[in-house]
């Protein structure tokens, strides 16, 4: 099944084309019966089903209705995703783009009990267990980008939880990867991130990541930035608040 799936997979998708809302379902639900039987199918699947995948998330077409059924193949697209440094790129390139399409800027703008916001939790816990799951940077730089825009997400008890699951469930090579996506935040330089996203950054994902992590994780995170670290030893923080937020937060 995996075999023959894989060699006639591009006349699948010209049978089921992105334009059409019901051969999309219907090829989801397939690649889900797939992997159920045949769990290696993701790995041999490569960038034509990624891309096909990444297509529908992107598409300002497409029903977020369906999106949302989409996103049931989140784990197998991340694992396809991992096996190449390009294909990681494309993965958080697609979910940043569904994420500007659908995503309000803060979560609190949602009223409480309204079908807009369920659907929006719902999908946020989709993004929560691939990460706990996963530890994927592209994932992790997804809920960490839409959580910092505001104060308090709707979701942070669970993304608290999350982080700590993830913690104590992946290896080290994947929880520093993790790790440094939220330390490249905060130690960026080009004036792409306000101070208090990296404050955000630091406090609510870096911070409890790190007092999750195991002795060997830690000691290995910041063995790696141990030359950063020692020149900020013996700084003195000065001025009003801001002021104190930006030195925190910049790059001696």
């Amino acid at each position: 099944l995996e075999k023959v799936t894989l060699k006639n997979w591009m006349k699948i998708c010209e049978a089921c084309p992105v334009s059409q809302e019901g051969s999309i379902l219907q090829l989801i639900y397939y690649l889900r019966q797939v992997t159920s039987v045949c769990i290696s199918f993701f790995k041999e699947a490569g960038s034509e089903v990624l891309s096909w995948w990444c297509d529908i998330l992107q598409s300002s077409r497409i029903r977020l209705k369906v999106k949302h059924r989409a996103l049931s193949l989140l784990l197998s697209m991340e694992t396809t995703a991992s096996l190449k440094v390009e294909l990681v790129s494309k993965l958080r390139r697609c979910l940043m783009e569904f994420s500007n399409q659908h995503f309000p800027v803060k979560s609190l703008e949602l009223k409480e009990g309204s079908l807009e916001l369920n659907e929006y939790t719902s999908i946020f816990r989709i993004f929560l267990q691939a990460l706990e799951e996963r530890a994927s940077p592209a994932i992790f730089y997804l809920i960490l980008s839409v959580a910092c825009r505001e104060e308090e997400h709707v979701c942070e008890t669970e993304i608290e939880d999350s982080i700590f699951k993830m913690m104590n469930k992946n290896s080290t090579d994947a929880l520093l990867g993790i790790l440094n996506v939220a330390w490249d935040i905060f130690n960026e330089s080009s004036g792409e991130f306000s101070s208090k996203i990296k404050l955000a950054t630091v406090s609510r994902f870096l911070l409890p990541a790190l007092l999750a992590a195991s002795s060997h994780v830690t000691i290995v995170f910041f063995k790696q930035k141990l030359e950063w670290l020692l020149k900020i030893v013996g700084d003195r923080l000065k001025g009003g608040e801001e002021m104190k937020c930006k030195t925190l937060t910049s790059k001696c």
